[in-house]
């Protein structure tokens, strides 16, 4: 028993370690002086793994659900989001401003992907997330 209260416990730290790093990574995003689609698409692809997270540290209070499996993927899209946040930080800084330009963010990769793959790995990110969710709803 006391194992699977510190997996849920594990996992709870995961999530909301994960959430805090979606939520800099869309602030970072939102920094961007640019209304240009990508950029646009890319603030609603994090805006929505944010919201998902948020319900799925509600439903690890509510639920007694084992979902350690996520942690593989929690730990992933922490990096992703933490890797990205430190880009485009580090444009920032290289700039007179301290907003990263549209040409700085589209210089933004990951792991040799381009912005448009990276935007489908988050979310890819999120619909696993949700349906995790909802099974564990069910």
């Amino acid at each position: 028993m006391a194992d699977s209260v510190d997996t849920v416990s594990r996992v709870a730290d995961l999530v909301s370690s994960t959430l805090d790093s979606s939520i800099a990574f869309y602030d970072a995003i939102q920094n961007v002086k640019s209304n240009n689609r990508s950029v646009r698409e890319f603030r609603e692809a994090t805006s929505s793994l944010s919201r998902v997270l948020s319900s799925l540290r509600e439903t690890l209070t509510r639920s007694e659900v084992d979902l350690s499996a996520l942690q593989t993927l929690l730990h992933g899209c922490t990096r992703l989001c933490e890797e990205c946040t430190t880009f485009l930080e580090r444009c920032s800084a290289d700039t007179d401003n301290d907003r990263p330009s549209l040409r700085d963010f589209l210089a933004l990769t990951y792991h040799g992907g381009n912005v448009e793959q990276l935007r489908l790995l988050l979310a890819a990110y999120t619909s696993t997330i949700f349906i995790i969710i909802t099974e564990a709803n069910l």
